[in-house]
């Protein structure tokens, strides 16, 4: 269980607070807030002090009825909102989208049959390191996969990518393993791993930029979407473009332009990171289809599981907010925000009636609560930029002094962790001065 607050500094942090059983006859919704219950107890802090819950899609710590969500809401904060966990939402695109792909399947068992062996054996690891040291390659182990981690499939395909020269010829000297040799070294298997892996890594960066230790809404939703525009122009709109899949076939080029240099024949052999392979035209044409089929469920369940209105969230995230104050400190009626914030209660009371819950809300009250709400994150924005200027002057000051020459251990032990916290908020703040400044900030990193 991972907690976020906000501490007297006003700086939020997350922290992982502990590790809970639940035992198997009471992994039902009582059972787990139980559970939850009795760690806030024994840990003095009051529940009353949750506003927000994530988790995954299971209904049973998800459902407002007669999930976790429910239970809080009826026995601590009837005003506690729920969050679909953004990181589990891109691992089922995936999830869902393989499942329903006899490609991706087939990919998804063959890299199984790939990393089980080392899995399972230091020797034969031992014996991959010293391939590599024979091939002259930089040495790299098999990366193992793990499940649960939602990362680990494009991780681990990645890998087997850089070392496959070196896997090849492990398999090669092994007696039991060569029909998977066969299979690795089929024009088949190259080329879905060069899709594959070129998919995996678009599908992470999304992912990794929602494990990130700030989040910023607009951004991340920004970034959804330019990942699903290269999707669908790398792989759906015009042909197979993906860098992987080009650089294969740039080697397939160079072997029928030698040929044809040579005035010989080509017999469809090419080299593609010095293993021999032979090319098929039938193959070629069957990768295409089962990879644009395939990323069409990706688009889709990404559209269906990062639909739009997850956009308009983005006027809480006061680092986004206008470049100029005037519109935010204008008398009410103001506009920013306002039509977004209607259509966020329009979409959420939809959802409480359908559930049985009475729903009402008082237009003006509301504009007043917003045009106040606003006000505190215009506020917050601009003390965040005063305590990083702040920052600044010190740090400026204590170079010229000489005192910047310390050792970074010695400056460790003596400001302690507060140093992470101050280095985060500072890009933090650069980030915030970037987007009121109209400079675009293509990818985030925290």
């Amino acid at each position: 269980m991972h907690v976020r607050f906000r501490c007297g500094d006003g700086v939020y942090r997350t922290f992982f607070w502990a590790a809970l059983t639940i035992q198997p006859d009471k992994a039902d919704a009582q059972g787990i807030f139980d559970v939850l219950k009795g760690h806030f107890e024994a840990s003095d802090v009051s529940m009353s002090k949750v506003f927000f819950y994530a988790s995954d899609g299971a209904s049973v710590v998800y459902s407002e009825g007669g999930g976790v969500p429910g239970l809080f809401q009826r026995e601590v904060n009837p005003k506690l909102l729920r969050v679909h966990c953004l990181s589990h939402r891109c691992a089922l695109v995936l999830k869902d989208s393989v499942e329903k792909s006899e490609w991706a399947l087939w990919c998804d068992e063959i890299m199984h049959d790939i990393i089980n062996p080392f899995a399972r054996s230091s020797k034969r690891c031992k014996e991959l390191e010293k391939v590599q040291e024979e091939m002259e390659l930089v040495k790299l182990v098999v990366l193992r996969l793990v499940i649960t981690r939602w990362l680990s499939r494009g991780q681990c395909l990645h890998r087997i990518c850089l070392i496959y020269p070196a896997l090849v010829r492990v398999f090669k000297n092994d007696p039991e393993r060569q029909a998977l040799h066969d299979k690795m070294t089929s024009y088949y298997f190259v080329g879905t791993m060069a899709l594959m892996d070129d998919i995996l890594q678009l599908a992470n960066a999304i992912n990794t930029l929602f494990q990130a230790k700030h989040v910023y809404i607009k951004f991340a939703m920004d970034e959804v979407k330019k990942n699903i525009k290269m999707l669908q122009d790398m792989f759906v709109s015009d042909g197979l473009r993906s860098p992987s899949w080009l650089r294969l076939h740039e080697e397939i080029k160079k072997a029928k332009d030698a040929a044809a240099a040579a005035s010989t024949e080509w017999d469809k052999t090419f080299e593609y990171k010095g293993v021999k392979i032979t090319w098929d035209e039938a193959d070629d044409e069957k990768l295409a289809a089962n990879c644009k089929d395939f990323v069409r469920e990706v688009i889709a369940e990404m559209n269906a599981r990062f639909p739009d209105d997850l956009q308009m969230f983005s006027i809480f995230d006061w680092t986004a907010l206008p470049a100029t104050d005037a519109e935010l400190l204008a008398p009410l009626p103001s506009t920013y925000g306002s039509e977004e914030l209607k259509q966020l209660i329009g979409k959420y009371k939809d959802v409480k009636e359908s559930m049985g819950t009475k729903f009402t809300w008082d237009e003006a009250k509301l504009d007043i609560e917003w045009h106040r709400l606003r006000r505190e994150m215009l506020e917050a924005r601009d003390e965040l930029d005063q305590e990083e200027a702040k920052r600044e002057r010190q740090q400026a000051a204590a170079d010229r002094l000489g005192l910047g020459m310390r050792s970074s251990k010695r400056r460790r032990s003596e400001r302690g962790s507060t140093r992470l916290w101050t280095s985060s908020t500072r890009r933090f703040s650069v980030m915030a001065r970037q987007v009121r400044t109209g400079r675009t900030v293509q990818r985030c990193s925290f």
